[in-house]
């Protein structure tokens, strides 16, 4: 599969209610290299992020902006290039708030992100957060 595929399958995805809010007319998307050896994955997108047009993108005007920073120099330190690392979400629609939904996790996980994970085919995956660590069945969180 493409990036430009994978990203039509996520833009068009109805396997949850969640792609009925008019916040998710026009959808976040990963972004990166789709070949890259390095992957990101984070829980969902905060409810506040209609402004963007990809997760973890680096947008000086949105609040996200401290965690883009915050990561960048993490992953820098590592010598990984946090641009060209794919970055993308368990759950790819936002919800009216940031509490945590188990169904639509775990749909958005079935649905999308394992696809994903086979098309990108990263050497090193970083799980961003307990709940993310907890779909791949990481018990040792350090």
């Amino acid at each position: 599969m493409t990036k430009n595929e994978l990203i039509k399958k996520f833009k068009n995805c109805e396997s949850c209610d969640l792609c009925k809010l008019e916040k998710n007319d026009e959808r976040l998307v990963p972004h990166g290299f789709i070949s890259s050896n390095f992957m990101m994955i984070g829980m969902s997108p905060t409810h506040t992020a209609e402004k963007l047009t990809y997760f973890f993108e680096n947008y000086d005007k949105h609040p996200y902006n401290k965690t883009y920073s915050l990561l960048d120099k993490l992953f820098a330190n590592l010598n990984i290039d946090f641009d060209t690392m794919w970055k993308t979400n368990v759950q790819k629609c936002m919800d009216n708030s940031n509490d945590f939904n188990e169904e639509y996790f775990k749909t958005c996980y079935k649905e999308n992100l394992t696809e994903e994970i086979k098309t990108v085919n990263p050497k090193v995956v970083f799980l961003l957060g307990a709940k993310v660590a907890d779909l791949f069945d990481v018990k040792d969180i350090g």
